[in-house]
């Protein structure tokens, strides 16, 4: 799984900081080798966000859509295996989720595989198991833009998966999970990636 830890144990992170220190102290910024620069990884997390409910899947997998006073719909498990599930005590009136609420992280890592090729990670983490997901990452550089399918079945509520892509220079790259890309959810909830972007 990628997590933003994963990031800090970068090789060449310490040069990063020295260079931060030197600016602080008034020094010369160190300067990184090109070795440094393919070896360098970027990792940043965006939050994703229930954007509706689809009735369908949530009737299916034991879970009722209804509208609390101001209007918006949320979850509840309605019957014992979706309350198990959900971790619900018998007979417990348990919400799981409302839309436009939080429904977990989304992940984007890159990092230059040599001078002419990228490997991109991304990851998303959400409070339920997952049917399936529609995932994408596009990338732009000097020579054009790339889409790159991450597109995916059933998760345990965690997934990652790592791609490369030749896109004949890694310097310049800008990368996005792409807007749009979603997780449904076993609770009916479709959770939307914020789009967490990353650069070269």
């Amino acid at each position: 799984m990628i997590s933003t830890g994963r990031a800090a144990r970068i090789t060449g992170a310490t040069i990063l900081c020295a260079s931060i220190l030197a600016v602080m102290s008034g020094g010369t910024p160190a300067i990184a080798s090109p070795d440094d620069e393919l070896s360098q990884e970027v990792s940043i997390s965006a939050p994703m966000t229930i954007a509706y409910f689809d009735h369908d899947v949530a009737a299916a997998h034991g879970f009722e859509i209804r509208i609390d006073d101001s209007g918006r719909e949320y979850s509840v498990p309605v019957t014992e295996a979706a309350k198990t599930s959900a971790g619900a005590a018998s007979g417990e009136v348990r919400t799981m989720g409302t839309v436009k609420g939080p429904c977990g992280t989304s992940t984007l890592l890159l990092a230059r595989n040599g001078p002419e090729a990228v490997r991109i990670g991304t990851a998303f983490r959400v409070y339920a198991p997952t049917l399936w997901h529609v995932w994408n990452v596009s990338l732009v550089n000097s020579y054009g833009g790339w889409n790159e399918n991450f597109d995916g079945g059933p998760t345990t509520g965690t997934w990652d998966a790592t791609h490369e892509k030749y896109i004949r220079s890694s310097h310049g790259v800008s990368a996005q999970v792409t807007p749009g890309s979603y997780a449904t959810l076993v609770n009916g909830a479709v959770c939307f990636s914020g789009g967490p972007t990353a650069g070269s």
